[in-house]
C-alpha cells in the first residue's frame, strides 16, 4: 500500500505537469494573432479524448485513425502555427523585468500623435508589450531616453534626420528610434510602406502601432489588423482598453 508521502507528490507531479502545460497554452494563445487558434487547441483536445475513448470501448478504426493524427501531431501543429510558435520562442522573457505601459505614457503618446496630427508630419510610434521586438527590427539607434510629447514630436520633425524610421517604446523607455520594421505581406490597398511596417511588426510581435500619415491621418495596428482614419479621443479609448490601463480618479 503507497504511502501518505508518495501519494502527495505524485499528485504534486500531476499539478506541476498540468501547470506547465497550462502555461505553454496560454502564452501560445496569447501570442496568436489568428482567434481561429482556440479551435484548433478544442480539435486536438477532443482527438486525444477520442483516442482515450475508442482504446477504452474497443474501437479499433477509431482508435487507429485517431492514433495516426496524433503521432504526426507536432508536424501539423509546427506546420499550423509556426509564426505563434517562433514568437514564443524568440519573444519569451520574464514579465518581471517588463515596465507596464501606464496612464502617463499613454497620454505622452496620444500628445505627440495629436501634435503630428496637426503638422501633417508622419511617423510610427511602436509601443512593445510581452514580446521582445529586437528580433524582428533592422538597423535603429538605440537612445533609452524618457518617453515625452516634446521628444516624439521632435524626432519625427520633417526637418530632423531622425524622422524616417520608426520609435520603439519599451515601458517607460523609448528605445529606439530610426528602426526599420518588417514589411507586411497583406494587400494593403491605398496604403504606403509606413503603413505597411506599422503593420508588419504587429504581424510578428504582439506589439501595437500608432501611424500617423502625411496628411495628418492616424491609424492603429495591433493583432495584424488596421484601424484607418481614427482620431485621438477614439484612439485614446482603444489604447487604454488594448493595455488595460484605467484612468485615475481626480
Amino acid at each position: 500500500m503507497p504511502k501518505a508521502g508518495e501519494i502527495l507528490l505524485a499528485y504534486l507531479r500531476l499539478f506541476f505537469d498540468a501547470f506547465v502545460i497550462f502555461i505553454v497554452i496560454r502564452r501560445f494563445i496569447s501570442l496568436s494573432n489568428d482567434p481561429r487558434i482556440i479551435g484548433a487547441i478544442i480539435f486536438f483536445a477532443a482527438l486525444f479524448g477520442m483516442n482515450s475513448l475508442s482504446k477504452f470501448f474497443g474501437l479499433p478504426a477509431t482508435f487507429w485513425l485517431s492514433g495516426k493524427f496524433i503521432e504526426y501531431f507536432l508536424i501539423i501543429l509546427i506546420i499550423l502555427f509556426q509564426p505563434e510558435i517562433r514568437r514564443m520562442i524568440l519573444g519569451w522573457r520574464l514579465d518581471i523585468f517588463r515596465e507596464d505601459v501606464n496612464e502617463r505614457i499613454l497620454e505622452e503618446i496620444l500628445q505627440s500623435t495629436r501634435t503630428l496630427s496637426a503638422r501633417k508630419e508622419g511617423g510610427i510610434i511602436v509601443i512593445e508589450r510581452s514580446v521582445d521586438t529586437r528580433t524582428f527590427i533592422q538597423d535603429g539607434k538605440v537612445v533609452d531616453a524618457d518617453v515625452s510629447a516634446e521628444l516624439i514630436s521632435a524626432i519625427f520633425n520633417k526637418y530632423s534626420q531622425t524622422h524616417d524610421g520608426a520609435i520603439i517604446i519599451k515601458g517607460s523607455k523609448i528605445h529606439m528610434i530610426s528602426a526599420i520594421l518588417p514589411i507586411s505581406t497583406k494587400e494593403t490597398p491605398g496604403f504606403g510602406m509606413r503603413h505597411r511596417a506599422g503593420l508588419g511588426i504587429t504581424e510578428e510581435t504582439d506589439a501595437v502601432s500608432v501611424i500617423i500619415s502625411d496628411n495628418g491621418k492616424i491609424s492603429l495596428a495591433y493583432s495584424g489588423q488596421m484601424i484607418h482614419d481614427i482620431d485621438v479621443e477614439a484612439l485614446r479609448k482603444k489604447l487604454y482598453e488594448i493595455f488595460k490601463v484605467k484612468t485615475k480618479k481626480k
